[in-house]
This record gives C-alpha cells, structure tokens and sequence, in this order.
C-alpha cells in the first residue's frame, strides 16, 4: 500500500519484483493517482499519466495494480475504506 504512483517501484520494486519471481501474487493499492504530482499539468491529464506509469511499472514488476482514486488531500481522511481495499487482495504476505 502506498500514497503514490511511483512509491513502492522507487523504494522496493526489487523486492517487489523478487516476490513475484518467487511466485508470489505481488499487489499494489495506490492510495492517489498522483494527480497533484505533475507541475504545470491539471489533476485529470497528471492522474492519467502517473496511472499508465504506475500500470506500466506494474507489468515490469510482475504485479497487480490497484488505485483507489482518492485524491491526494483526502487519502488520509479516507483511510478505513483504503485498508478495506488492501485486505481485499487475499495476499500471502504483507
């Protein structure tokens, strides 16, 4: 579970990659689109880019993304439905 698109492919993709080469069903909840990470770009174009990446990144790493579309400022606010979300992915390890 991460804030971002690009969170866990740039602070543990190896290891995420490692898990789905051992055979592991790797999932990844995205709590945002990032669509406030793009300068000079309005939320929907920037959701739509760091959502591509993020699913792109996914097929490299050999796992299942999953957004949850909440905007950035409200991920926290959000948090119980964020986890429901997560425990949804019947994972063998978290």
């Amino acid at each position: 579970m991460c804030g971002h698109p690009d969170d866990p492919e740039s602070g543990c993709g190896g290891t995420l990659a490692l898990y789905a080469a051992q055979g592991h069903r790797v999932t990844i909840v995205y709590l945002t689109r990032g669509e406030r990470g793009i300068a000079g770009k309005s939320e929907r174009d920037a959701a739509a880019i760091r959502t591509a990446e993020a699913e792109a990144a996914c097929g490299i790493l050999g796992a299942k993304p999953v957004p949850t579309h909440y905007v950035d400022i409200t991920a926290a606010r959000e948090r119980k439905s964020a986890l429901f979300a997560h425990k949804s992915q019947q994972g063998d390890a978290i």
